[in-house]
């Protein structure tokens, strides 16, 4: 068995710290801006269902006008019409653009398999969370989207965020809100008093300004 001395182990420690942790920031970091990306990519998909919707359905006065709208409401053509605008005020347009590229497919097959088929498939679900993968349903965090501390139902308490939310990276650590601390963040910072709780609620209110850093309730007399 191979042992390495305290020097060895530090020249070790210091090539993890420059060259493989770095690493491991940048992929994460590079997964939430997909994460967003392909956010903007959904909320445009939208927009461009009913831009399409509005500039080709005219309520046709004839039975031939409406069986062409009919036909073009899945179409091809109105899939390219749409897509063509997935990046436009997208903040990564260049890595928008990058990602549709390489995932073109999964647009694809949502469009003529779940749209065209059942048009009630969600396209960020489908494409965002459960094909490409770079983010998760609200509430849940990280590689395999672990609900939040305190459950996807009221994560945090309902006091903060947990760390990552959203997306496939992250701690899951709640960030607590103003006024609150803790793992769960049940419980009052100082300058803060608990007005009332239970095992999954707290309320926290600001001391009165007479008092120092410390109160049990509301008041001066706090």
């Amino acid at each position: 068995m191979q042992h390495f001395s305290v020097c060895q182990c530090t020249i070790l420690l210091v090539l993890f710290q420059i060259v493989v942790w770095p690493s491991i920031i940048v992929n994460g970091k590079k997964t939430k801006e997909q994460c967003s990306t392909c956010k903007d990519i959904s909320k445009n998909f939208y927009k461009g269902l009913e831009s399409t919707s509005k500039s080709n359905f005219g309520g046709g006065n004839t039975k031939w006008e409406e069986k062409s709208l009919k036909s073009y409401a899945t179409s091809e053509v109105r899939l390219v019409e749409v897509i063509e605008r997935l990046c436009d005020g997208s903040s990564k347009e260049s890595q928008c653009h990058s990602l549709l590229e390489e995932h073109e497919e999964v647009v694809e097959r949502f469009w003529f398999k779940e749209f065209a088929q059942k048009k009630d498939t969600d396209f960020y679900a489908y494409v965002c969370i459960d094909h490409l993968k770079v983010c998760c349903p609200n509430n849940t965090y990280g590689k395999d989207c672990t609900p939040c501390p305190g459950g996807v139902d009221r994560p945090c308490n309902g006091n903060g965020a947990c760390d990552g939310e959203g997306t496939r990276t992250g701690t899951g650590k709640c960030r607590c809100s103003s006024g609150y601390q803790g793992d769960l963040c049940l419980n009052c910072k100082d300058g803060f008093y608990e007005e009332s709780s239970n095992e999954t609620h707290s309320l926290c209110k600001v001391c009165h300004i007479s008092c120092k850093d410390l109160c049990s309730e509301g008041g001066p007399a706090g």
